[in-house]
Protein backbone atom coordinates (compact mmCIF):
# COMPACT_ATOMS: atom_id res chain seq x y z
CA UNK A 1 0.00 0.00 0.00
CA UNK A 2 2.86 2.35 0.86
CA UNK A 3 4.50 1.60 -2.48
CA UNK A 4 1.30 2.53 -4.32
CA UNK A 5 1.10 5.85 -2.47
CA UNK A 6 4.81 6.51 -3.02
CA UNK A 7 4.46 5.83 -6.75
CA UNK A 8 1.41 8.10 -6.97
CA UNK A 9 3.17 10.96 -5.15
CA UNK A 10 6.20 10.63 -7.43
CA UNK A 11 4.02 10.69 -10.58
CA UNK A 12 2.08 13.69 -9.32
CA UNK A 13 5.26 15.54 -8.34
CA UNK A 14 6.83 14.79 -11.71
CA UNK A 15 3.75 16.02 -13.55
CA UNK A 16 3.69 19.24 -11.51
CA UNK A 17 7.39 19.92 -12.10
CA UNK A 18 7.05 19.22 -15.83
CA UNK A 19 4.02 21.49 -16.04
CA UNK A 20 5.75 24.29 -14.14
CA UNK A 21 8.81 24.12 -16.43
CA UNK A 22 6.68 23.97 -19.59
CA UNK A 23 4.54 26.98 -18.63
CA UNK A 24 7.54 29.03 -17.52
CA UNK A 25 9.50 28.56 -20.78
CA UNK A 26 6.49 29.15 -23.03
CA UNK A 27 6.35 32.74 -24.33
CA UNK A 28 3.30 34.90 -23.58
CA UNK A 29 0.49 34.69 -26.02
CA UNK A 30 -2.01 32.23 -27.32
CA UNK A 31 0.43 29.30 -27.09
CA UNK A 32 0.86 29.75 -23.35
CA UNK A 33 -2.89 29.20 -22.80
CA UNK A 34 -2.75 25.94 -24.77
CA UNK A 35 0.33 24.80 -22.81
CA UNK A 36 -1.47 25.57 -19.52
CA UNK A 37 -4.49 23.57 -20.66
CA UNK A 38 -2.35 20.60 -21.68
CA UNK A 39 -0.38 20.81 -18.41
CA UNK A 40 -3.63 20.88 -16.44
CA UNK A 41 -4.72 17.65 -18.14
CA UNK A 42 -1.32 16.07 -17.42
CA UNK A 43 -1.51 16.96 -13.71
CA UNK A 44 -5.15 15.86 -13.53
CA UNK A 45 -4.36 12.50 -15.15
CA UNK A 46 -1.44 12.01 -12.73
CA UNK A 47 -3.76 12.88 -9.84
CA UNK A 48 -6.47 10.36 -10.80
CA UNK A 49 -4.08 7.66 -12.06
CA UNK A 50 -4.49 5.48 -8.93
CA UNK A 51 -8.16 5.02 -9.82
CA UNK A 52 -7.14 3.41 -13.11
CA UNK A 53 -4.98 0.83 -11.33
CA UNK A 54 -7.27 0.41 -8.34
CA UNK A 55 -8.04 -3.22 -7.51
CA UNK A 56 -11.54 -3.27 -6.07
CA UNK A 57 -11.37 -6.96 -5.12
CA UNK A 58 -8.26 -6.44 -2.98
CA UNK A 59 -9.80 -3.34 -1.49
CA UNK A 60 -12.95 -5.20 -0.43
CA UNK A 61 -10.83 -8.00 1.07
CA UNK A 62 -8.76 -5.47 3.04
CA UNK A 63 -11.93 -3.73 4.13
CA UNK A 64 -13.45 -6.94 5.47
CA UNK A 65 -10.18 -7.91 7.15
CA UNK A 66 -9.76 -4.55 8.89
CA UNK A 67 -13.42 -4.31 9.89
CA UNK A 68 -13.12 -7.71 11.58
CA UNK A 69 -9.92 -6.62 13.31
CA UNK A 70 -11.72 -3.47 14.46
CA UNK A 71 -14.56 -5.53 15.92
CA UNK A 72 -12.05 -7.72 17.77
CA UNK A 73 -10.25 -4.68 19.19
CA UNK A 74 -13.56 -3.13 20.23
CA UNK A 75 -14.59 -6.33 22.02
CA UNK A 76 -11.22 -6.52 23.78
CA UNK A 77 -11.52 -2.89 24.85
CA UNK A 78 -15.04 -3.47 26.10
CA UNK A 79 -13.84 -6.42 28.21
CA UNK A 80 -10.96 -4.34 29.58
CA UNK A 81 -13.30 -1.44 30.32
CA UNK A 82 -15.72 -3.74 32.10
CA UNK A 83 -12.93 -5.31 34.17
CA UNK A 84 -11.47 -1.93 35.11
CA UNK A 85 -14.88 -0.61 36.08
CA UNK A 86 -15.47 -3.70 38.24
CA UNK A 87 -12.11 -3.24 39.99
CA UNK A 88 -12.86 0.45 40.51
CA UNK A 89 -16.30 -0.26 41.96
CA UNK A 90 -14.89 -2.89 44.33
CA UNK A 91 -12.07 -0.66 45.55
CA UNK A 92 -14.38 2.34 46.05
CA UNK A 93 -16.85 0.24 48.06
CA UNK A 94 -14.04 -1.19 50.19
CA UNK A 95 -12.64 2.28 50.79
CA UNK A 96 -16.10 3.54 51.73
CA UNK A 97 -16.45 0.82 54.39
CA UNK A 98 -12.97 1.49 55.75
CA UNK A 99 -13.63 5.23 56.01
CA UNK A 100 -16.81 4.55 57.99
CA UNK A 101 -14.90 2.15 60.24
CA UNK A 102 -12.35 4.89 60.98
CA UNK A 103 -15.21 7.19 61.98
CA UNK A 104 -16.48 4.49 64.34
CA UNK A 105 -13.00 4.03 65.84
CA UNK A 106 -12.44 0.55 64.47
CA UNK A 107 -8.78 -0.24 63.81
CA UNK A 108 -6.98 -2.70 61.57
CA UNK A 109 -9.98 -3.21 59.36
CA UNK A 110 -9.80 -5.26 56.20
CA UNK A 111 -12.78 -4.98 53.86
CA UNK A 112 -13.41 -7.01 50.74
CA UNK A 113 -16.38 -6.28 48.48
CA UNK A 114 -17.51 -8.38 45.54
CA UNK A 115 -19.55 -6.71 42.80
CA UNK A 116 -21.90 -8.32 40.30
CA UNK A 117 -23.04 -7.31 36.80
CA UNK A 118 -26.71 -6.36 36.66
CA UNK A 119 -29.14 -7.09 33.85
CA UNK A 120 -29.42 -3.33 33.32
CA UNK A 121 -25.71 -3.11 32.47
CA UNK A 122 -23.81 -1.85 35.51
CA UNK A 123 -21.82 -3.18 38.47
CA UNK A 124 -23.33 -3.18 41.95
CA UNK A 125 -22.08 -4.40 45.35
CA UNK A 126 -23.11 -8.03 45.85
CA UNK A 127 -21.32 -9.30 48.95
CA UNK A 128 -18.81 -8.16 51.55
CA UNK A 129 -16.33 -9.59 53.98
CA UNK A 130 -15.00 -7.48 56.85
CA UNK A 131 -12.28 -8.37 59.38
CA UNK A 132 -11.24 -6.01 62.13
CA UNK A 133 -10.46 -5.41 65.76
CA UNK A 134 -13.05 -4.12 68.13
CA UNK A 135 -16.83 -3.92 67.95
CA UNK A 136 -17.59 -4.06 64.25
CA UNK A 137 -21.18 -5.25 64.52
CA UNK A 138 -22.41 -1.70 63.71
CA UNK A 139 -20.82 -1.99 60.28
CA UNK A 140 -23.35 -4.59 59.15
CA UNK A 141 -26.23 -2.12 59.30
CA UNK A 142 -24.13 0.56 57.65
CA UNK A 143 -23.14 -1.77 54.79
CA UNK A 144 -26.74 -2.80 54.25
CA UNK A 145 -28.12 0.73 54.25
CA UNK A 146 -25.38 2.46 52.25
CA UNK A 147 -24.19 -0.23 49.82
CA UNK A 148 -27.37 -2.31 49.61
CA UNK A 149 -25.71 -5.59 50.60
CA UNK A 150 -28.14 -7.62 52.71
CA UNK A 151 -26.85 -9.16 55.95
CA UNK A 152 -27.13 -12.66 54.45
CA UNK A 153 -24.34 -11.80 51.99
CA UNK A 154 -22.09 -10.16 54.60
CA UNK A 155 -19.30 -11.84 56.52
CA UNK A 156 -18.17 -9.88 59.58
CA UNK A 157 -15.35 -11.13 61.80
CA UNK A 158 -14.28 -9.05 64.78
CA UNK A 159 -12.15 -9.63 67.81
Amino acid sequence: MIMIIRSWVLRLTGACILSAVATSVTPEGRGKGVVRLVCSFVVLSAFISPLRDFNYVDFSQYKVKYMEAGREYAAALEDTDRRLLRDFMESQSEEYIMDKAKELGIGNLNADVEVKWSDEGYWYPWSSSVDGQGDISNLSTFIESSLGIPKERQTINGS
